[in-house]
């Protein structure tokens, strides 16, 4: 399966110093002894191993390049039909459209920026295209037309509203000198917010939906006001926007 340019992600070979010094020099002596009974096993390839040997040293230890939280996992699949994937629009374009009513003085947009409108849509795209989601980042940069950084700041703005979970995931690959593992590209599974910040925007914000009346609303931002941070900027918003529906009552 190929997803454009969406290949794995490409590891970087800077040298990290562990932090875990036990578990690195584990690590070296581990590789060292490979090393030994590799050469032993088969002598003439001891230039080769060598060369693998000098590489895996200067990289250090593969654990130190894994991102927090990464598993061994292959992407998930994201089982969203063709009304499913209208209705989560349906909700998010509801909740842009709404939030900018309550957006920050001197500021064009709301909660939700044009960049992270243009990455949910490529996710949903891959989502209808493919079923599984593990795209790199040059590659959703070029569906969504933006630059890599943007793709970041978009993903996680749409992480913390519920939209999007991100699976960081890594991939265990046979060298001659044992196994070791590889970052690859991150999976994603696109949903309705389920809880937390997105289901209390939805419940402002996105009124629109048939299934989703003021009433309800009210009674769930009551309930779910313990989950927002006063200082997080989406929690200002919702407060902007209840202080003006409050007003035109």
């Amino acid at each position: 399966m190929q997803q454009f340019d969406f290949g794995f992600a490409a590891t970087g070979g800077t040298a990290t110093r562990a932090r875990a010094k036990t578990r690195e020099a584990d690590w070296r002596r581990q590789l060292a002894r490979a090393f030994v009974y590799a050469t032993g096993q088969t002598p003439e390839a001891a230039a080769e191993l060598l060369a693998e040997y000098e590489r895996r040293e200067r990289e250090g230890p593969d654990f130190m390049r894994q991102r927090p939280g990464s598993v061994i996992a292959e992407a998930p699949l994201v089982t969203l039909d063709r009304n499913e994937r209208i209705r989560l629009i349906g909700r998010f374009r509801a909740l842009s459209r709404r939030s900018w009513v309550a957006k920050d003085t001197g500021k064009h947009r709301g909660v939700i920026t044009r960049t992270a409108e243009s990455v949910f849509g490529a996710l949903l795209y891959l989502v209808e295209k493919y079923g599984r989601v593990f795209p790199s980042l040059e590659g959703l940069a070029h569906l969504a037309m933006c630059c890599k950084q943007s793709v970041v700041t978009a993903l996680d703005d749409l992480e913390r509203l519920g939209f999007v979970t991100r699976l960081r995931r890594i991939r265990r690959i046979m060298t001659p000198l044992g196994f070791t593992t590889r970052q690859i590209t991150n999976a994603y599974r696109v949903h309705e917010p389920g809880r937390g910040l997105g289901l209390l925007a939805n419940a402002l914000f996105a009124t629109e939906s048939n299934s989703w009346t003021p009433s309800d609303s009210k009674v769930l931002y009551e309930e779910q006001k313990c989950w927002l941070d006063p200082a997080n900027p989406l929690q200002q918003a919702l407060t902007r926007l209840g202080n003006v529906l409050a007003n035109k009552k």
